[in-house]
């Protein structure tokens, strides 16, 4: 009984760690704070990207951008014509784990009349991204908007859905040669949290299940 107890103990432990209960936000570098301000954590993909950490921004239309919190933010765009690029970030979450996720965007400008997207993609396995960041990835938006033109204040988004295995957040840029300098948008505030509710169902399941079978 006392091994049962312990292995019971030992699959808790476990769920809880797979899950980031223990943990908190599972997203590395939400803020764009650590190690004095960095992307540490983040990917970038597609041609001619321009990302950039800001303490502060001000656009050509004096509309001043600070961070949602901490000290920093990310800028992140293209600047050639018939281009795209994205800033990503893909977690692993155990299937069927409610999940909350959210993350302010604005977009600082756009010279371009493509718009600026971020989208939240909820998939079994981890994605393979390449190329067109969304080509292939759209029936998995649990969340995606677009803007164009510059945003005057920050949009907060938080949404919550039950994990397929893998959440990835992300900021997209595109641009089919409507200008040589596309939109540029500030990201901010991202998590990736999971419900303790779900997290707790799987505990107790997984503790239930080892003590039936040592018994």
């Amino acid at each position: 009984m006392r091994n049962a107890t312990v292995m019971a103990s030992v699959a808790v432990l476990g769920v809880m760690a797979v899950t980031g209960l223990a943990r908190g936000n599972m997203l590395t570098n939400g803020g764009f704070d650590d190690n004095g301000g960095s992307i540490d954590g983040w990917q970038v993909t597609g041609g001619n990207v321009t990302t950039n950490l800001h303490t502060t921004h001000t656009n050509p239309l004096g509309w001043v951008t600070n961070p949602v919190d901490g000290t920093h933010f990310v800028g992140h765009g293209i600047n050639t014509s018939n281009s795209y690029g994205a800033l990503y970030q893909t977690v692993a979450v155990a299937s069927g784990v409610e999940v909350t996720v959210d993350f302010s965007w604005k977009t600082l400008w756009n010279l371009a009349a493509e718009p600026a997207y971020v989208a939240i993609n909820n998939t079994s396995s981890a994605p393979s991204i390449s190329g067109n960041f969304f080509k292939g990835l759209e029936s998995s938006c649990e969340y995606v908007d677009s803007y164009t033109g510059a945003m005057s204040s920050w949009a907060h988004v938080s949404e919550t859905f039950d994990s397929a295995g893998y959440i990835t957040v992300s900021v997209f840029t595109t641009d089919n040669g409507a200008s040589s300098s596309a939109a540029y948008t500030a990201f901010d505030a991202v998590s990736v949290t999971p419900e303790p509710a779900t997290i707790g169902l799987l505990c107790v399941g997984a503790a239930g299940m080892l003590k039936r079978r040592n018994r």
